[in-house]
Formats: C-alpha cells, sequence, structure tokens
C-alpha cells in the first residue's frame, strides 16, 4: 500500500501589495493583482469557482484554491492557506491654504494636504508635505498614502495681485544709517511710492524690535495719492558700540500689502580729550564689552518666514534654532563673512508658525533671542 501526504498548495501575488497588521493584503481601487497557485497539480479549483492555475483579482475577499495530484479523481487533494485581499481607500488629497488661494504680491502662502500622506508630488516638483507659493499659478499634488494607493487633487488656482507700495530710497530690501555715535539720534527718511490707481494709505510701520531705532507715530496714517511719493521718517538712538539692526514692515491700512526691509546702523565710539592736572593730554574712548568683547547682532529679519539670519564677530559659534520647549529644530550653516563678521543662516520652510529661540553658543557662552516665524 502507498501513502502519500496530501498536496500543500501555496498561492504567490503577481506583485508586491502593501500588509496590514493582521495580514490582510491592501489593494489599491482600480487595480488588480494575480494569484497564481503552486505548479505540479493535476486540477485547480478556486473558492471563485475558476479551475485555472491563476486568477485575477479586483475585489476585496478571501481567496483559497483546493488542488489533486491526479485527475482521475483518485488521487490526493489539498487546500492553500487563504489570501485576504481589502481594498483600500480612494486616494484625493485636497489642497488647503490657512490664509485663502489669493495675497498680495511680496508676501506668500504656504499650500498643504487635508491629511498627511506617505510621498508627495507637487505640481511644482517639490515633494514636502507643504510648499511655500510666492507666484500666481495652478497647483496641484500627487499623494501616495501608507498602502501605497496614490491619487491626484484636483487643480488650486492662486491669485496675486499687485502691491501698490514701492520702497525707492534703499538698495534693495536694505536701509542703512549713517554711522553714529553713542547716545546720539540720527534721523532718516525713506521714500515709498504709491504705483496704483487709488489712493494708498499707509497705515503701520512697524520695528520688531523697536529698541535702537523708533518710528515717529504722528506720521501715520499716511495717505500718498496715486502716482506720488511720500516720506516715511524712522531714527537710530544706540546704546552700544557696534552694528544694530531691526526689521521694518510698511503696510496698508488693511494689512493685506506690505513691504519688509532691513534697517542697519553703526554706532562709533566717543573720543573725549582733556588736560590732566600735570597739563598732560588726556584721550578717552567708550568701550562695549559684550562677553570678552564677542558682539552679536540679533536675529533679522524677525518675525521670519523663510530664513532668520544673525552676525557675530567669530566664526567659532554654533547656531541653533529650538522650540519653545527647547528641543532642536534647525541647525543653522555659516553662509558668508564681510569685515570680520560672520553671517549665519537658519532656514524656516518647514517650521510651522509659532515662537523658537535662536541659540548661539561659542565655549562656555551662550546668547539666546526669541524670534518669532510668521506665515
Amino acid at each position: 500500500v502507498e501513502v502519500r501526504g496530501r498536496p500543500k498548495p501555496t498561492i504567490q501575488l503577481s506583485k508586491q501589495l502593501a500588509v496590514r497588521a493582521d495580514g490582510t493584503f491592501v489593494l489599491c481601487p482600480g487595480d488588480q493583482v494575480v494569484l497564481r497557485a503552486s505548479d505540479g497539480f493535476a486540477t485547480y479549483q478556486w473558492n471563485t469557482g475558476e479551475t485555472t492555475q491563476s486568477i485575477t483579482v479586483r475585489q476585496d475577499g478571501k481567496y483559497w484554491v483546493t488542488v489533486r495530484d491526479s485527475s482521475t479523481g483518485e488521487g490526493c487533494s489539498g487546500t492553500s492557506q487563504p489570501v485576504e485581499i481589502a481594498i483600500g481607500d480612494t486616494v484625493k488629497p485636497q489642497v488647503l491654504s490657512d490664509r485663502g488661494m489669493r495675497f498680495c504680491d511680496g508676501d506668500r502662502i504656504v499650500l498643504r494636504t487635508d491629511r498627511s500622506y506617505r510621498q508627495y508630488r507637487w505640481s511644482t516638483g517639490e515633494q514636502s508635505p507643504t510648499i511655500i507659493v510666492t507666484a500666481a499659478g495652478d497647483y496641484w499634488v500627487e499623494a501616495t498614502d501608507e498602502f501605497g494607493c496614490s491619487g491626484v487633487s484636483d487643480i488650486v488656482r492662486v491669485d496675486v495681485d499687485p502691491n501698490p507700495i514701492e520702497i525707492v530710497s534703499t538698495a534693495g530690501s536694505f536701509w542703512r544709517f549713517d554711522t553714529t555715535t553713542a547716545t546720539a539720534v540720527r534721523c532718516d527718511s525713506l521714500r515709498v511710492r504709491n504705483t496704483s490707481s487709488q489712493t494708498l494709505v499707509i497705515g503701520s510701520a512697524r520695528l520688531e524690535r523697536n529698541i535702537e531705532f523708533s518710528i515717529p507715530l504722528a506720521q501715520l496714517p499716511l495717505l500718498i495719492p496715486p502716482g506720488q511719493e511720500r516720506w516715511i521718517l524712522a531714527c537710530f538712538q544706540p546704546t552700544a558700540v557696534g552694528e544694530q539692526r531691526d526689521t521694518l514692515r510698511i503696510s496698508d491700512a488693511s494689512d493685506y500689502c506690505w513691504r519688509e526691509l532691513t534697517v542697519a546702523g553703526v554706532c562709533a565710539a566717543n573720543s573725549y580729550t582733556a588736560a590732566s592736572s600735570c597739563n598732560v593730554g588726556v584721550q578717552a574712548q567708550t568701550q562695549t564689552f559684550d562677553i570678552a568683547g564677542l558682539l552679536v547682532v540679533p536675529p533679522y529679519p524677525n518675525p521670519a518666514q523663510d530664513e532668520v539670519r544673525a552676525l557675530a564677530r567669530t566664526q567659532d559659534l554654533t547656531v541653533r534654532l529650538r522650540g519653545a520647549f527647547g528641543s532642536e529644530c534647525v541647525q543653522c550653516a555659516q553662509v558668508a563673512s564681510r569685515a570680520q563678521w560672520w553671517e549665519f543662516r537658519c532656514r524656516l520652510e518647514q517650521l510651522p508658525s509659532g515662537f523658537y529661540i535662536l541659540e548661539l553658543v561659542s565655549g562656555q557662552q551662550r546668547w539666546c533671542y526669541p524670534v518669532v516665524v510668521a506665515r
């Protein structure tokens, strides 16, 4: 008597599918997969009623196959372990913006999806969860979920309105005051042009630090007729030797359109001459000692959107941006040096709006400055 073991068929999938924790395979909507039973059997009988070695599956459910090793009906039979297929969710990402799909030129918005996905591919080519938009156009995103299923969002239209505020009297977005001495006051005027056909109302001229620099509020609101120019006065009164910086934001009455620029001024040491009681000449000069003479310019711009920078009198410096609870968010890089000043840049594109701390460390010395990321 010949005793044979029961056949033990297995089922192979024609392609790799994501698997849930319970062992269920996930098939994306509209997709299909071929289930193939192992070779070497005379007959195949699937629970779907099909009798071929392979079947094509497009629906969810459990699938198994029973085989015989003889076509006469006298052979041994065996049944495979079931393969469970589930249909994944339809992926249809939505493109959203917390500030709408319209903004003023010079501003920007952040586009994001309605939920988190494993992968992103934006119409701009970027592959991050969010993108920063500074230009008008049509935008969409293709997203892939945790099971490998993909879908494309509807196209959203972003519009940009012309900015009527034009800064005329500076080199780009940098306004430098003439060098002055400690405790002295130096004022300067910024020329602003209205490029629109409507009267422009400048409702705000705000300095973020508002310590060394100030804006006389009596000049606001400032009305600028179409095509004309007006002046905005600012004053610089330094309290320490060296360069000081601040961020000036000029906006219309509704704070919809605005321009931002960095203001900078250098405080020179005061010199004094006198004669002693012995008729010997004496000369003195003010000095500022900031932790063993290491001078750091506070971060700018602040509030910031894409990046924040800081200047220091040394390149031997570690610069980090930390969250409100102390965790490190960004490691900042040295990008340039000029006249014994080293500039450090922190990229902020991936950070949400909020309050952060810029930390600068050199040996045992440490500086901390508050930084606001606002979008």
